[in-house]
């Protein structure tokens, strides 16, 4: 009885949101008042240096280095869910839960840096993310006997990019330090990207782990 109800609870639409959506916005809610809880709420980038070559005129180029340290990816604790949630009935009785979520606060700050010949430049970035979407995937079993088990399979950053930057000192930025700071971004996003979805999925299960899903179901 307890599996047919939820099946029921599954398939029932025709709104703005279903019942399970609201349960998903709930957990979803309290796992992020526990990444702010436990300190989860960012994660630190590691840093990259790079040296390049830049084209100035003729047979002219300019060498020297860039560097980004100091990295952190923050405010994850912001999630929230894009769109309905979909499920899949598995033949062991389990239900696998999709979801899409988006970050409304998510950031990047960084510190960016070059040297070329007897010049250099130390600048503190701060770079909002406004186009941003994770993917999870949550395995549900709830069987006639009570038990129930909760498991997040799958967390991972599938856009990350539409960015707003500040940058401290202010001032005017010539070509050369625009491209450079451009590029910058661009190279610490992917590394971001890579290295948040090595350690998102351990963020959300941790941050989950005292969220009582099987409590929130209403039977």
């Amino acid at each position: 009885m307890l599996k047919v109800s939820l099946y029921v609870l599954l398939a029932v639409t025709g709104a703005l949101s279903t019942p399970l959506d609201d349960l998903f916005d709930e957990a979803l809610w309290e796992a992020g008042q526990n990444m702010i809880k436990k300190g989860l709420d960012k994660i630190d980038l590691p840093h990259f240096d790079k040296q390049f070559s830049e084209h100035i005129i003729g047979p002219i180029n300019i060498n020297g280095d860039v560097f980004v340290h100091n990295g952190v990816f923050k405010n994850l604790s912001s999630i929230y869910r894009i769109g309905s949630i979909g499920y899949q009935n598995l033949t062991d009785g389990t239900i696998v839960v999709t979801a899409s979520l988006g970050m409304k606060e998510v950031e990047l700050m960084y510190e960016f840096g070059y040297k070329v010949m007897f010049f250099s430049s130390h600048k503190t970035i701060n770079a909002q993310c406004t186009e941003n979407e994770i993917t999870v995937e949550v395995a549900l079993t709830y069987d006639d006997q009570h038990n129930c088990q909760v498991k997040l399979n799958k967390a991972s950053v599938d856009k990350l990019g539409g960015f707003v930057i500040d940058i401290t000192p202010k001032g005017v930025i010539s070509n050369l330090e625009g491209r450079l700071l451009t590029s910058g971004l661009n190279r610490l996003a992917d590394i971001s990207r890579s290295f948040i979805n090595q350690n998102l999925l351990s963020v959300l299960s941790k941050a989950m782990q005292s969220v009582d899903v099987c409590s929130m179901l209403p039977f």
